[in-house]
């Protein structure tokens, strides 16, 4: 039997090919790591809604929980926790309530500065998840934490399937290279209801249960992108199952 490697605690004891991956799920966000040299990771949080501090926190708290538990389960805590890095973007000027695709431009010009301070190869900017999508929680979001959190004693609610049925805790992800743009896009995919302005089937960006981060992190690190029907359902329908729906 082939031997896992879940005793790693370092990135240089991983291997260096997919192969020797085949019990991790996690495994495309550790092989990112490696072969770009950028040895952090975690989505880019920004705050769209300034008006509940304490809700903030508890929403943020939660947040960090679930990825914790998420690590714990796969059993890769003790291996990516340190190399996790969590960005919280706080500009109250810029981001209240802001749009997603002000959000995009702010993220933008984040991932402009961080990857020149870095010195990253611009090859592999676009190859870490990290400078590709952001995560955007604006009041809609907040206003999901209530439920799911009065949920926590229910039977099923640490259950990695089905805690699915818990009321979703919701937040947004941002993808910072779409444009509004119809070239090369099939005809079938425009002339939607517009959302924010844009009648495109994938309108770049997408609400999501705030579960399964880590294992929606490293897929992205691979070769999948957020506009794959496996991921992404048309807002206000939450990703990826699309049978529950946002307000509007």
């Amino acid at each position: 039997m082939e031997r896992d490697n879940f005793d790693a605690r370092t990135l240089a004891e991983l291997p260096q090919h997919e192969s020797g991956y085949l019990r991790d799920g996690l495994s495309f966000l550790s092989l990112a790591m490696i072969r770009t040299g950028y040895h952090r990771w975690g989505f880019v949080v920004s705050r769209g809604a300034y008006g509940d501090d304490e809700l903030w926190n508890r929403y943020l708290a939660q947040l960090k929980k679930n990825v914790h538990d998420e690590l714990v389960h796969a059993r890769r805590a003790e291996l990516l926790e340190q190399y996790l890095d969590w960005v919280i973007i706080e500009d109250r000027d810029s981001l209240d309530n802001a749009s997603k695709s002000d959000v995009r431009e702010h993220f933008n010009s984040w991932v402009a500065k961080q990857t020149a301070d870095a010195g990253l190869q611009p090859i592999f900017v676009d190859m870490i998840a990290r400078f590709r999508y952001c995560l955007y929680i604006d009041q809609k979001c907040l206003d999901t934490l209530e439920r799911f959190q009065r949920s926590e004693g229910e039977p099923f609610a640490q259950d990695p399937i089905m805690m699915y049925n818990r009321p979703p805790m919701v937040i947004v992800v941002i993808d910072r290279l779409w444009t509004r743009s119809l070239r090369g896009v099939p005809k079938k995919d425009w002339g939607h209801p517009p959302i924010e302005g844009s009648g495109k089937h994938y309108v770049g960006w997408l609400y999501k249960r705030a579960l399964k981060m880590a294992s929606f992190y490293s897929e992205l690190s691979g070769d999948e992108e957020m506009d794959d029907p496996q991921y992404y359902a048309r807002p206000p329908a939450i990703s990826p199952i699309g049978d529950e729906f946002m307000p509007e």
